[in-house]
């Protein structure tokens, strides 16, 4: 019930429809899902699920506005979870049960989240952590995100042993302050994703250097690497 339903759906099962034909043809599916913010509604209910700022308000306007103006990307009506609440550690795994059960999944991707780098939270149960911005809450921080996809990995593996749970390790060989080498010791495998959609200060090389970092970092793990190129409204676009 705390898990929002498009109104548009009707009564379809659009990703059930998905799965089914995948599978028709002999097509592996990994689920994503979206983590790192829930409905704003569900304050009522889990005020402790959601990321709070340091004037303690809801962190949604973290990222609903650059530079004072309105974002277009994002929604007012979601907001970032706070990942030492009960939604990573209690929902979470319930969420993952039901999509591999019902659906059979290989695998869990989840999008946006853990990331390379600490998103301060100022919610009573981290406050009593430590400061936000120090190393105390760092250090915790990055064991919290271990656990947890421990937690994930068994979770999936519970109902397919072949299946695989992926994070999201966001401009992880560019930017962050967590240690990847620790983190990434329970990952299958690594994907280098060059979100850069245009030609402008991207040079032609870089998603080769992330997957030579991602190699430096996983070891004899497998490493892809996923570019593209496309003409659009003029303008050559890549990532």
């Amino acid at each position: 019930p705390d898990l929002p339903r498009s109104r548009w759906l009707d009564d379809r099962d659009i990703l059930g429809e998905c799965v089914q034909a995948a599978k028709r043809n002999g097509i592996r599916i990994v689920g994503r899902l979206s983590i790192d913010a829930a409905r704003t509604e569900l304050a009522a209910r889990h005020p402790d699920w959601f990321l709070v700022r340091k004037d303690g308000k809801m962190g949604q306007e973290i990222w609903a506005f650059e530079d004072g103006e309105p974002s277009p990307a994002v929604s007012m009506e979601y907001a970032p979870t706070c990942s030492f609440s009960t939604y990573f550690d209690e929902f979470v795994p319930q969420l993952i049960d039901e999509v591999m059960t019902r659906y059979k999944l290989d695998g869990v991707y989840t999008n946006g989240w853990p990331l390379s780098f600490v998103r301060p939270c100022y919610c009573d149960k981290c406050q009593k952590i430590g400061d936000p911005q120090s190393e105390t809450y760092r250090l915790a921080y990055e064991k919290r995100i271990i656990d947890l996809v421990a937690i994930y990995n068994a979770r999936v593996a519970k109902t397919n042993p072949d299946a695989i749970y992926a994070g999201n390790f966001g401009s992880a060989t560019s930017v962050g302050n967590l240690d990847l080498k620790h983190l990434l010791k329970q990952s299958v495998w690594m994907f280098a994703d060059n979100q850069g959609r245009h030609d402008g200060d991207s040079p032609s090389w870089d998603a080769a250097q992330q997957a030579r970092v991602s190699r430096a970092l996983i070891g004899d793990r497998p490493v892809i690497a996923s570019t593209g190129g496309w003409f659009f409204h003029g303008t050559s676009w890549w990532r």
